[in-house]
């Protein structure tokens, strides 16, 4: 049997949390010398190679070294390709259990019972179809493709269509780009799977990250599962308010919903709907100061109608209906503008959609 972690998208060197990043990596390699990890594939856009330092490249080898009996394949993406300018590989002294496929060709690496396939980027958006006449070279051992790109689409970065998956004969195409994981499918008899970044580093990028461990062995069908890797989650939650009329009813329900999350996570809460009169979203971001709570809400049609249509805010309010039926018209603005007047010409003293 042969064991498999295929990860990517790691993204060193970027702007993180505390080094999330580069501690996310540290405990995937401690998971593959735990769990007896033959190979772990680095799929590409492993560092951010503008923002690189010495310490983050030396980071990056300390890590490989805690599992010193692992293998590591790796291939640039479009993030850290292998152009002469500032290559982040360039100014490493690889440990001996790490293979870099630094061609712009795909190359093969071989062990007794397995091959390896990869190409690395030249630029940024190479725009190519490396497997357009692809085929491995030997059906009877295992054979494993490293690829950084849009799989199925026409876009400036490499792809591979299912055809040229199909005839392939490859047993698994690991795949790097995209940073949402996706699950294990097929195509023939080659399966194919998006790792997924292993974490989060924003709001673009919530939910829990994970990484791919496959069993192999020729002629069996591979054991697939997913391992968590990220250390904390992004998570965005929508909460509607419009049924809401107390600031307790709503700190009930932000409560409910936070509480469906771990500590650690980061999370950001979009408050949207009809604004009742006794709802204060401030003191609802007093009481959860560890989130960051957005307020979209919408001033009620009998707030607004309480000011007398010869008053200075019923004036102002009708002339902001009126713009609302103006083609192109901006609502977001106009709604806010509503909500100033509102808070200023009433008892309400409630600044928290600023």
């Amino acid at each position: 049997m042969t064991r498999i972690l295929h990860t990517g998208d790691l993204h060193l060197g970027g702007v993180s949390e505390k080094n999330v990043s580069e501690k996310c990596f540290e405990n995937i390699c401690l998971y593959a010398k735990e769990n007896k990890v033959s190979y772990v594939l680095l799929c590409g856009d492993n560092f951010e190679k503008e923002y690189i330092t010495s310490k983050t490249l030396e980071g990056f080898i300390n890590s490989i070294k805690k599992a010193e009996d692992t293998k590591f394949i790796i291939i640039a993406g479009n993030h850290d390709y292998m152009s002469a300018q500032k290559n982040p590989y360039s100014n490493m002294e690889l440990p001996e259990n790490v293979y870099l496929m630094s061609s712009e060709k795909i190359e093969k690496i071989s062990f007794d019972e397995v091959d390896f396939y990869g190409i690395s980027y030249g630029d940024n958006t190479p725009g190519i179809s490396p497997f357009s006449d692809f085929c491995v070279e030997n059906d009877e051992k295992l054979n494993i493709a490293l690829f950084h790109g849009d799989a199925f689409s026409d876009t400036p970065y490499m792809n591979i269509s299912r055809e040229e998956m199909r005839k392939s004969l490859l047993d698994y195409v690991a795949m790097g780009h995209i940073h949402k994981g996706t699950e294990v499918e097929r195509e023939g008899k080659t399966y194919y799977s998006y790792c997924g970044c292993p974490q989060g580093r924003g709001f673009d990028e919530t939910g829990t990250k994970s990484f791919i461990v496959a069993d192999f062995e020729k002629g069996l069908p591979p054991k697939f599962m997913r391992v968590r890797s990220s250390l904390f989650n992004y998570e965005i939650i929508n909460i509607d308010i419009s049924n809401i009329n107390s600031t307790l009813d709503l700190e009930n329900l932000v409560g409910d919903e936070i509480s469906k999350y771990d500590s650690s996570d980061v999370i950001r809460i979009y408050i949207k709907g009809a604004l009742c009169e006794g709802v204060k979203i401030s003191v609802i971001k007093d009481i959860f100061k560890n989130c960051e709570i957005i307020d979209n809400t919408t001033i009620l049609s009998e707030n607004k109608i309480k000011f007398d249509d010869k008053s200075i805010m019923g004036i102002y309010f009708r002339i902001l209906e009126e713009m609302k039926s103006e083609e192109n018209a901006p609502l977001e603005i106009i709604e806010k503008a509503e909500k100033m007047g509102y808070f200023a010409f009433s008892d309400e003293e409630d600044i928290s959609w600023l």
